[in-house]
């Protein structure tokens, strides 16, 4: 008997989490998803702006709450964000280097990776780089012996 008081119990438990689940899903309106979905693409702009750790955390969070078919555009310009930020730092760090070692080999790598970075994205980081790398080609390149 107690056996089967246990087993109802669960089952009725079991079914009240499904249904509470259920009806929590049911009750975002599409007002509110509308609303949502409108704060995911605002915080995605802001994060392509911004490019901080904050922002594109937040971009983040929001586009996880949308459904598949509105999340895969967000999440596809999200990741290249972060690729380009990624790209940026390794650009950056490579003209630096051109730019304190003036070497033929410094400068070719730091203008092939500045080459390959996304122009969507990085437009202005890009010109800035670029001039940079012709700065130090306009100032020559250091002569390392083969001795």
């Amino acid at each position: 008997m107690k056996k089967k008081i246990y087993i109802i119990s669960l089952i009725v438990i079991v079914g009240l989490l499904i249904g509470g689940t259920t009806y929590y899903y049911l009750q975002i309106s599409p007002t509110n998803y509308n609303q949502t979905k409108y704060q995911a693409k605002k915080s995605l702009q802001t994060a392509m702006i911004m490019r901080t750790d904050v922002s594109i955390k937040e971009a983040d969070n929001l586009i996880d709450k949308l459904s598949t078919k509105d999340r895969r555009p967000m999440e596809t310009k999200l990741s290249e964000l972060k690729f380009s930020i990624k790209m940026l730092t390794k650009a950056s760090d490579l003209v630096t280097l051109a730019e304190n070692v003036r070497t033929e080999s410094n400068y070719l790598k730091a203008q092939s990776t500045v080459a390959k970075l996304n122009p969507t994205i990085l437009s202005q980081d890009k010109k800035v780089l670029e001039t940079r790398l012709n700065n130090v080609k306009k100032r020559g390149f250091y002569q390392i012996s083969n001795d």
